[in-house]
């Protein structure tokens, strides 16, 4: 018996409370990589030259359920809140949704804080790869 309550002592040496910042970067691990995967290819199909993206709520879930997610657990795990990540990499996002009297698609709009620089940088990579 007093090999167990060792163990446990052990254990709860190893256990510590998180920061909300460690609690972030926690969830953030936690996501499916196929989120991101699908959201960083839609962008890429949707970003104008202007540095702007819409894109369609409905249209992330659907391509996660078809990539093997249960709508459900999508929804219940949080894993559509992702904007941080992408304000992170240097992305403004907003995610707008229908209130109780309102019929519009909820969607996620994303903008570059400098649309001058898309361009800019496209140009560049294209002439590097020449």
């Amino acid at each position: 018996m007093e090999r167990t309550n060792d163990t446990h002592e052990t254990q709860a040496e190893q256990v510590r409370a998180l920061s909300p910042q460690e609690i972030m970067e926690l969830k953030h691990e936690m996501m499916p990589p196929a989120v991101l995967e699908i959201v960083n290819r839609l962008l890429a199909e949707n970003v104008n030259q202007a540095g702007y993206a819409t894109i369609k709520q409905e249209d992330i879930v659907k391509e996660l359920i078809a990539s093997g997610l249960k709508r459900r657990e999508i929804f219940d795990k949080h894993w559509l809140d992702f904007e941080d990540q992408y304000r992170e990499a240097g992305w403004e996002v907003t995610h707008n949704s229908p209130s109780y009297d309102e019929t519009f698609d909820a969607y996620f709009r994303f903008s570059l804080p400098d649309r001058r620089t898309l361009g800019a940088t496209a140009v560049r990579r294209s002439v590097r790869r020449s």
